[in-house]
C-alpha cells in the first residue's frame, strides 16, 4: 500500500491531526486542503499562476553551483553537511 504514493494522501493527514489535536493546538480543520495534483483545484490554481509569472518575466530558469555528494550520489545541501 505505501508504494503508492497516492495512498499516503489518504492514509496520513487523520493522524496528523490527531497528533497536533492531542498535543493541545487549536486548528481550524475546516481550511484544511491538500497541495498536490490529487487536489485538482489547488493544482489549477497553482499551474496558472506559475505560468503567468513565467509570462510576466518574474520566473527565469538558471543555474547555480552545488555540492555534489559522491558517497550518496546526490547534491548536498547546506542544512545536510556538518561543520
Amino acid at each position: 500500500l505505501f508504494a503508492d504514493a497516492q495512498y499516503w494522501l489518504t492514509f496520513f493527514p487523520h493522524l496528523g491531526q490527531q497528533d497536533v489535536t492531542s498535543l493541545g493546538f487549536r486548528v481550524d480543520w475546516r481550511r484544511s486542503f491538500i497541495t498536490t495534483d490529487i487536489n485538482p483545484y489547488y493544482d489549477a490554481f497553482i499551474r496558472w499562476q506559475m505560468n503567468r509569472l513565467k509570462e510576466l518575466g518574474k520566473i527565469k530558469f538558471g543555474k547555480r553551483y552545488t555540492v555534489y555528494s559522491i558517497k550518496d550520489g546526490q547534491p548536498c545541501m547546506d542544512h545536510d553537511r556538518s561543520e
